[in-house]
């Protein structure tokens, strides 16, 4: 506290006060002491004069005391925490008696200074009362100092925070901005938009992200940190961006009223990230199906002429005669062959692997696959448009596969508008209209974009493995084979609709649970 007292306001008012009183006190010169601590440690390592009322300044400023000289009246009273009274003969003129007063700013608090008394005769009970009130009164002003103090440190720490922060940050009053730092201003500053050709598009940039960031601050921030996520646009760069946003209530922050303090972080590259990892794992799946379809393809092809290879060791051994030397390589061939055969056997069980179906809410997993994907589709300026049934009966499914399906769906679906377009998605009960369906017998998963549409003349091999109208690096081509051939071993349907300019339509069509006795899991390669 030294540093705000020595030479200041705060010293020029204790000494005032100190001049006040001494006219009560005749005979009596004051002097205050005041601690000073080692500024790594907080140990006392000394008091020193900081000021005097009949006492040369020059006697008062000389004053330093050892915090461990103990025969000294200030560290007498410092130790004691209450009023001292004594004589000495080495203070700063002869003999001399003295009080000490303790000066704290709490009362449990540690003496930040010692009022010292000196009087050529004993100080009587009467002045020793007035002694006492005069450090309670520098108390307070010390107390005030301090308060002082913390807030300049408080008001200078939040300064270099806004000026050197690298996430943008913005003080402002309800949803008026007061002050911000840098980041913030590049996105929410219409004066730092430059004189250029493209100043008026970058000032219509930054008034929609003013737009939605009072938007925000207009919510209830009564919560401790109210959080939330703003889709902005970057005015320098015209890329959308997408900022996590966190507004805390700072009480008496603007001089009196009520403020809030707002830190956005950038989160989107996290989003990218999310996206990648998504289809990474879209992608491990196509390709282990690829391979299991692979395996299963050339497995089949090779059963066949092993049952005939099979049969006619079958035929061959049981004609020859088992005591002619030749019927033993007949009988190896034959062990060899069927252990062969049961090889085969078992890569056609993996490539259908077992899998549990269970009563599964189609609502749900779609719910769960657009919470997924919430954030991808709005940064790519979607306009989501949901309409689910909440009537449609459960189907025996898997609902990790379901929503396999529904991911790919959805992201397709999302590269099929580049620059951002409409997005539905539906449940309902097959009807009439669905000719490739039975009316009434299947849940129907309608998702529709506002894309380019596919042409006609690829629509058919859309299912095919390894077709893609995309490059090598942004598809294998599997995805929509994997899709239909999930929902064809769920005994269902996908069927694909489509017009050039118009967009296209995916239907996924599902069998429900008709009876209760089909509720119950059940495994996929076991009969329903």
């Amino acid at each position: 506290m030294t540093e705000i007292i020595i030479g200041g306001a705060v010293e020029s008012l204790i000494l005032a006060q100190m001049e006040r009183r001494a006219v009560e006190l005749p005979e009596v010169a004051l002097v205050l002491v005041t601690a000073e601590r080692d500024a790594d440690s907080g140990v006392l390592v000394q008091w020193r004069g900081l000021c005097g009322v009949g006492v040369p300044g020059e006697g008062v400023r000389a004053l330093v005391v050892r915090a461990s000289d103990a025969r000294h009246p200030v560290v007498q009273t410092a130790q004691a925490g209450r009023i001292c009274c004594g004589s000495t003969e080495s203070l700063i003129a002869g003999h001399m008696h003295w009080c000490g007063v303790p000066v704290r700013v709490a009362p449990a608090a540690a003496p930040l200074a010692v009022l010292l008394a000196l009087a050529a005769q004993p100080i009587p009970p009467q002045q020793q009362a007035r002694l006492l009130g005069l450090g309670e009164t520098i108390g307070t002003i010390f107390m005030g100092a301090d308060a002082a103090l913390r807030e300049r440190r408080e008001t200078d720490q939040l300064a270099l925070l806004m000026r050197y922060a690298a996430n943008p940050i913005v003080l402002s009053a309800g949803t008026a901005l007061i002050s911000m730092n840098e980041p913030a201003a590049r996105l929410f500053d219409v004066a730092l938009a430059p004189d250029a050709e493209e100043q008026s598009d970058q000032i219509n940039i930054i008034a929609r992200n003013l737009t939605r960031l009072r938007a925000f601050l207009a919510q209830d921030v009564s919560d401790e940190v109210h959080q939330g996520e703003l889709q902005l646009t970057d005015p320098r760069t015209q890329e959308a961006v997408v900022m996590a946003i966190s507004a805390s209530q700072v009480p008496d922050a603007l001089a009196g009223q009520q403020g809030i303090v707002s830190v956005l972080h950038d989160m989107t590259r996290a989003r990218e990230l999310e996206e990648h990892r998504i289809r990474q794992q879209i992608f491990e799946s196509e390709k282990l199906a690829a391979t299991g379809r692979l395996a299963a393809s050339i497995a089949h092809e090779i059963n066949n002429p092993l049952e005939a290879i099979k049969n006619a060791l079958y035929l061959l051994v049981q004609r020859s005669d088992p005591a002619d030397p030749d019927y033993q390589f007949l009988e190896l061939a034959q062990r060899e062959t069927e252990r062969v055969s049961r090889i085969i056997r078992q890569m056609l069980g993996l490539s259908r692997p077992s899998v549990a179906f269970a009563p599964t809410d189609v609502n749900q997993v779609l719910q769960e696959a657009l919470q997924l994907l919430g954030p991808q589709l709005r940064q790519g300026h979607l306009t989501l448009t949901v309409h689910l049934d909440e009537h449609v009966p459960l189907v025996m499914a898997s609902a990790d596969q379901l929503k396999q399906v529904f991911l790919n769906l959805l992201l397709n679906a999302r590269e099929a508008m580049p620059q951002g377009g409409g997005l539905l998605v539906q449940t309902r009960l097959a009807h009439e209209g669905d000719a490739e369906l039975l009316a009434g017998r299947h849940v129907v998963v309608r998702i529709r974009d506002d894309g380019g549409g596919i042409p006609p003349e690829i629509v058919p091999r859309v299912f095919e493995p390894f077709f893609s109208t995309k490059t090598e690096r942004q598809g294998t081509g599997l995805g929509l084979w994997v899709c239909q051939d999930i929902i064809q071993h769920h005994g269902g349907q996908i069927i694909v609709r489509s017009m050039v300019g118009k967009g296209t339509t995916f239907l996924v069509a599902l069998p429900f649970i008709r009876s209760p006795d089909q509720s119950g899991e059940h495994d996929l390669n076991q009969p329903a």
